[in-house]
This record gives structure tokens, sequence and C-alpha cells, in this order.
């Protein structure tokens, strides 16, 4: 197992808490966030083990696994587009209609923390048998 693999994974259930702890703070749009990045440090762990290769420089939920998997389960593959529209309109205001503190709602957090905890659940059950 690469040597970095600990810290990519350790940082994505890092962020599961954080952006569970910033629901619970009703701070929303910082909690999907959140939850997105956990998926993104997941991901970049798998490159490292599946790939053999330093993770690429890409947010694209969806590209990275399918650059990592042959086959993505149904319900994986729509929380991963769910979370990639994420990545911008959680930040910026300009990238919505309207401040993102205020477009994201408790219903918005729970789904993305969910989805990105079935996520990692499946990517901690694929992980290769010699990690």
């Amino acid at each position: 197992m690469h040597a970095d693999f600990g810290d990519w994974w350790q940082g994505a259930a890092a962020d599961l808490a954080s952006a569970e702890t910033l629901r619970e703070g009703r701070h929303f749009n910082n909690a999907v966030f959140l939850a997105r990045q956990a998926v993104e440090k997941s991901l970049n762990a798998f490159y490292l083990v599946v790939k053999q290769i330093e993770p690429p420089m890409d947010h694209g939920l969806r590209t990275m696994a399918r650059e990592l998997f042959d086959d993505v389960p149904r319900e994986v593959w729509r929380n991963l587009a769910s979370l990639d529209g994420d990545y911008t309109t959680t930040r910026y205001p300009s990238a919505m209609y309207a401040r993102p503190e205020e477009a994201y709602t408790q219903a918005d957090a729970d789904l993305a923390i969910d989805g990105a905890r079935e996520v990692i659940t499946w990517l901690s059950k694929s992980l290769p048998d010699e990690s």
C-alpha cells in the first residue's frame, strides 16, 4: 500500500466529520462542500492503490471514478453526480442564483453527507486485499 494512502483516507474521514459538525451549526453550504471534499480525497487515495500514481489535479468526481473503476454501482454514480455540481456553487456567489450560505438547506446538507458516506462505504469495500 502506498505510504500516502492513509493520509488521504484519514483526511476524507476528517472532512466528513467536519461536514457533520457544520451541518449541526447550520452552515449548510460548507457542510455540502466538505462532504464533497471527503469523496474527492477518498478517490485520491484510490489513485495510489489502484493506479499506483499520484492523484491528478482534477476535481471531477465522476471523471475520477471512471478512471479508477470499470463498474460503479448506479446509486454510487448518482451520489457522485449529485456531489459533482457542488464544487463551485457551495463557494462562489456568482455560481448560482443566491449566495451559497442562503441557497443551501439542511436537506441539501443531509443529502450530501449521506451520499458521501455511501460512496466512501462502497470505496472501503473496494479496497484491494493487500490494503
